[in-house]
């Protein structure tokens, strides 16, 4: 896309109207304030589009932001996990492949519990909290 087409699309962002812009968001917006996410970056902001086949390894948003995923063709396995559920889910930095588990590097992994294991399509969203790890 190169840096003109981001600026193009950032020119037409527009936050959803359902969005806070007051103190409910990060950063901290002092009373009377106001917060626009097509303007002020948390500290970080993302449109990701994959092509057909991509997959999202198990994470947790690195910058404890919460998501909203939404599917515009086809369908997505999606799996979220709290965050009690770590023990199981990771060893010494690395993070388990739900798909294919290395039972010898994860051996408890089995006793992991998803609380959403769902397939998102095109007729609904998914809302994927900062402190849950999801694919």
């Amino acid at each position: 896309m190169g840096r003109r087409g981001v600026c193009q699309v950032s020119r037409r962002l527009v936050a959803p109207r359902f969005f806070p812009d007051n103190s409910f968001v990060l950063p901290y917006c002092a009373p009377n304030g106001r917060i626009d996410p097509s303007r002020d970056w948390f500290p970080t902001r993302g449109l990701f589009i994959s092509a057909r086949g991509a997959r999202t390894r198990l994470h947790a948003d690195p910058w404890c932001s919460d998501a909203l995923l939404c599917q515009i063709v086809g369908e997505k396995e999606f799996v979220m996990y709290d965050p009690s559920q770590g023990p199981y889910l990771s060893n010494a930095g690395k993070t388990v492949d739900v798909e294919a588990p290395d039972e010898e590097l994860f051996p408890q992994f089995s006793l992991a519990h998803p609380i959403v294991h769902d397939r998102l399509d095109t007729s609904g969203a998914e809302v994927a909290p900062a402190q849950i790890q999801a694919i």
